[in-house]
């Protein structure tokens, strides 16, 4: 089965997505950096490289992918530890 990830290195993700692909199944994670593209090879996905907040590009990436299954584990948690708060600017507080 071919199973399209959105969050593939995440906390779950990264003991799942392994265990999916060790079972037979093609997963496709996203990134938005080149640079981890190894990292998610490493977990048995095959990179694609998206921004997952934009909904013309991220259409795009599911549409040639082609998946039988869409999986989203998408977090923002580091930047919440950095201190962002969602719903609010950047500014805010300061």
């Amino acid at each position: 089965m071919k199973i399209f990830r959105a969050g593939p290195s995440g906390a779950i993700s990264t003991r799942s997505v392994p265990q999916l692909g060790s079972r037979g199944h093609e997963v496709v994670g996203t990134t938005r950096s080149a640079a981890k593209t190894g990292a998610l090879r490493v977990l048995s996905a095959e990179p694609v490289i998206v921004d997952v907040l934009d909904p013309y590009s991220m259409a795009d990436a599911v549409a040639k992918v082609e998946p039988e299954v869409m999986v989203h584990r998408l977090t923002a948690l580091s930047r919440v530890r950095a201190g962002h708060r969602p719903g609010r600017s950047s500014r805010a507080g300061r």
